[in-house]
């Protein structure tokens, strides 16, 4: 594997590792095109969550357009080595279904750009993203148009196009020249979605996933009353009103610690 992309790779990991203890598993989704053993990824996305409230997906196949979902165990090390595998000519290997690669341009290398800490697509949802992108060969070189969206009408589970699958699958639209592979860490912290504000009474809570140290999470809010420029303060989660919150994954459902 090219050093550009290693070191990208690493740095992304390295970024996020404050908070990486607490990513309980990682989920690779992408759509691809089969040239024998090997499915030539046209968009992938490797989302690293704390928790997924979605089971895995189907199989898809339409002609030579496979599409799927896999479950990546054994910790953020195990995560790495597999993205480096699909970057990588050898590719990574799904049991039964074959080996996942991303390829280059002919004599070139993977392009890979600097990690976004802050990625426009969590912004849009008032959410904060951490995405690597990688890039490879031109969409049209493995899927051409229109020919790739009229076989996907005709499949036995008929989509009306590839971008149309490309949101099925948890990958966004299919606006990229491209052929991408997108790692995706997701928030581990956010604002408890019960909060409220009511009768001048603000009740503020926090949603942490299990691994990180409640002691160091901080929630920022504003008291805004008329003729008066906004007050903003930080609360620990500690004195917050509405307990932090974590996840229990048994149950999938929100609980409150004594």
């Amino acid at each position: 594997m090219n050093q550009h992309v290693q070191k990208m790779i690493s740095a992304f990991f390295t970024a996020i590792r404050p908070w990486d203890s607490a990513y309980a598993g990682a989920r690779l989704t992408f759509i691809a095109v089969r040239r024998g053993d090997f499915l030539e990824i046209l968009a992938a996305r490797v989302h690293l969550s704390s928790v997924f409230r979605q089971s895995l997906k189907s199989w898809f196949q339409a002609g030579d357009v496979e599409a799927g979902q896999v479950d990546l165990s054994g910790g953020v090390a195990a995560v790495t080595q597999a993205i480096e595998q699909i970057a990588g000519p050898d590719g990574f290997e799904i049991a039964k279904r074959g080996r996942l690669v991303l390829r280059p341009e002919d004599n070139q290398n993977l392009v890979v750009g600097l990690p976004d800490l802050i990625h426009p697509e969590g912004i849009s949802q008032g959410n904060r993203l951490a995405v690597l992108t990688m890039c490879g060969i031109s969409r049209q070189m493995l899927a051409q148009q229109p020919q790739t969206d009229w076989m996907l009408r005709a499949a036995a589970h008929p989509f009306d196009s590839l971008n149309e699958l490309s949101i099925e699958y948890d990958l966004g639209s299919a606006s990229m020249s491209s052929t991408t592979l997108e790692v995706v860490a997701h928030a581990t912290a956010e604002v408890y979605p019960q909060s409220s504000v009511k009768d001048g009474k603000a009740d503020l809570g926090l949603w942490l996933a299990k691994g990180l140290d409640r002691a160091k999470a901080r929630l920022g809010y504003g008291v805004t009353t008329t003729f008066i420029l906004p007050i903003y303060q930080t609360a620990t989660a500690n004195s917050l009103s509405a307990l932090v919150t974590r996840l229990d994954r048994s149950t999938g459902k929100h609980w409150r610690p004594a």
